[in-house]
């Protein structure tokens, strides 16, 4: 079987559909992959890719591969990641003398670097970087011709170090060829070519001699044509594919993760006319140790828990950050409303799990400005508002934590959720402290608090006001972890374009679907944020593994005392399952889920399901983990 992909040159082909029982939407995830910890992915922005490359380190995962592409206004980045624990940096300077000095210095602290990219944009050429600990030889040298970069790698090879990575770069007819070498063997190959069939002819004759290709470079020149350069050790047999679209590009990754190949190295090439080339080596995946349940498994006990008993459902399922399985049953709308599939991308009012949206933005902007969770609401609050009792500065005043655990006081209170509806409730006074009881309120003040904060530090100048609080709100969750994750703006109302979920109150109802949507000044805080199932999941991977999204001092806080959870259960296996579930009428239920192994879940149901929403999740879990 190995031997049969191996042996394959696939270029523009159709691609087959994944065969799974669960009713699976997302054809470019694996399971395998994500529990093996190797990942694969493009972002169209510099802040986009580090905010990645940080989820992934937080996962468990080190950046091996890095694409830089600029053309034509047009930017590209791409990665490679595989298991590690080990140190690193990203790196990217304007100049050469500045990136070689920090690859001194690096070298002295144990780092060796493993990738470099130069590329021209914003008027100069960028030098990018990815170190990782190591010890040993290293060298790197740039030159302005091919003879004299194989001249250099000769008498290397020579003297016992091998060529790890070749970065080729061009503009306005000069090239520059950059190399990165580390110590170990001499049995290496080194070949340029000015076409494809030329570089693939090549490749197949020396894939029979024994050889693996183990990085290329391929660059397209000022006159239109493309060169590829390879570097081949002795070693096992790898699979190359080509194609087109970073779509299909995903979907092969995929499937070939699913039969135990991981890819191995990554070419992404712009060609004119809006159009990239992406090219990739695979071999065979890590051996890693991996635990806890088969996603697959989970998806196919959680849709036979609820077949047949919901108008629709959707949900996604993650490991180590990245999304490994994603699935959807039933429908988003049905008669009398046009009918449209349920879809894991669907949008749908998330209810309640807005809290737990919330209280990530208000842990940054705590730490932004100085802040602990202990510290008073009251100082924060419009200057101009009547303060009653419990909204001072005092030691038994209300405090941040007060609201994110619902022990603020305010109980169930009947007040309005609005900018008016806090001033009257902050004018009349509370008393914190109290035993924990569930409000929508606790969270509503988050709606303003955010604004406030984020006004202290870099936000919006001027007054925050009845009339611009809830759009600010909504500017910081969508600037600083909606926007950084690669997501479309997140509002109370449906995407634009895209078919919203309709809730329904009962599978055997007749009526027609209702929307819930909200203007921006009654929009989140507590409730009423729209997100698809995938959406949810990947939000919850980027608070769970990046630190610069959520401290791990935050981190302890939210699971500790469930402040921006509701739910802490223990599951099989012995660990904790960390929730929040959302509520919406009719029949909107929803729910997003910290599990062990590394895994996260969400679900969006748009009917009242047979069991409540997260006790679903959590089963599902538990039956899959029982099963193997």
């Amino acid at each position: 079987m190995v031997k049969r992909i191996v042996l394959l040159v696939i270029v523009q082909i159709a691609l087959g559909e994944g065969s799974v029982h669960a009713a699976q939407d997302e054809q470019s995830l694996s399971t395998e992959a994500a529990a093996s910890r190797h990942a694969t992915y493009r972002h169209d922005s510099w802040p986009e890719f580090v905010h990645r490359w940080r989820v992934m380190n937080g996962a468990g995962l080190r950046l091996v591969d890095l694409e830089v592409v600029v053309e034509d206004g047009r930017s590209t980045y791409a990665g490679v990641w595989k298991p590690g624990n080990d140190g690193y940096y990203l790196l990217r300077y304007d100049n050469w003398s500045n990136f070689v000095a920090r690859w001194r210095e690096l070298g002295q602290q144990g780092f060796r670097l493993i990738d470099t990219e130069r590329v021209f944009h914003g008027g100069r050429f960028w030098y990018y970087g990815v170190w990782r600990s190591g010890q040993g030889p290293y060298a790197l040298y740039r030159y302005g011709s091919w003879s004299a970069f194989t001249q250099k790698w000769q008498e290397l090879n020579r003297r016992g170090f091998r060529l790890a990575d070749i970065d080729v770069s061009e503009r306005n007819g000069q090239v520059i060829y950059l190399g990165v070498w580390r110590g170990g063997g001499n049995d290496q190959s080194l070949f340029g070519f000015s076409s494809w069939s030329a570089f693939v002819s090549k490749w197949r004759n020396l894939t029979r001699d024994g050889y693996q290709l183990v990085d290329m470079d391929v660059t397209r020149r000022s006159d239109s044509t493309i060169h590829y350069v390879g570097v081949w050790h002795r070693g096992p047999q790898r699979a190359l594919w080509r194609t087109f679209s970073w779509q299909s590009f995903r979907r092969k990754w995929a499937e070939l993760a699913e039969r135990g190949q991981v890819l191995v190295d990554l070419e992404v090439t712009y060609v004119g006319n809006a159009r990239y080339q992406y090219l990739g080596t695979f071999g065979p995946a890590p051996n890693v140790t991996r635990d806890g349940p088969s996603l697959k498994r989970m998806a196919q006990e959680l849709e036979a828990l609820v077949a047949g008993d919901v108008v629709g459902m959707s949900y996604a399922f993650s490991q180590h950050g990245q999304l490994a399985f994603a699935g959807s049953i039933g429908l988003a709308q049905r008669s009398p409303d046009p009918e449209v599939p349920m879809s894991s991308q669907l949008r749908s009012t998330i209810g309640s799990v807005t809290k737990t949206v919330s209280a990530v933005a208000l842990y940054q902007l705590l730490d932004q400005n100085g802040l602990t969770v202990d510290s008073k609401v009251g100082p924060w609050l419009p200057v101009d508002w009547e303060r009653g009792p419990g909204f001072g500065n005092g030691p038994s005043d209300l405090s941040f934590k007060h609201l994110l655990t619902h022990t603020s006081g305010i109980g169930v209170r009947d007040a309005d959720h609005r900018w008016d509806g806090l001033r009257s409730l902050v004018g009349v006074g509370l008393e914190p402290g109290a035993d924990r009881s569930y409000s929508n309120l606790n969270y509503a003040f988050l709606r303003l608090l955010i604004p406030m904060l984020w006004r202290a530090v870099d936000g919006p100048s001027g007054e925050v006001t009845s009339e611009n609080f809830g759009e600010r709100y909504l500017e910081y969750l969508n600037s600083r972890i909606i926007a950084p994750e690669g997501m479309p703006f997140v509002g109370c109302w449906p995407l634009e374009g895209a078919p919203p979920v309709l809730s329904y109150p009962s599978v055997e109802s007749s009526e027609r679907g209702v929307l819930r949507s909200a203007p921006p000044a009654r929009c989140g805080g507590q409730g009423g944020l729209h997100m698809s199932a995938q959406e949810l999941t990947r939000y919850a991977d980027a608070f769970r593994y990046s630190r610069s999204v959520m401290s791990s001092e935050h981190q302890e806080v939210m699971d500790g005392d469930l402040a921006g959870w509701n739910g802490r259960v223990l599951v099989e296996g012995g660990g904790t399952a960390y929730s929040h579930g959302g509520v919406r009428s009719p029949g909107t239920r929803t729910c997003m889920m910290k599990l062990p192994y590394g895994i996260t879940a969400s679900v969006i149901f748009n009917s009242p399901p047979p069991q409540d929403k997260c006790r679903l999740l959590r089963k599902s879990f538990n039956q899959a983990l029982a099963a193997d």
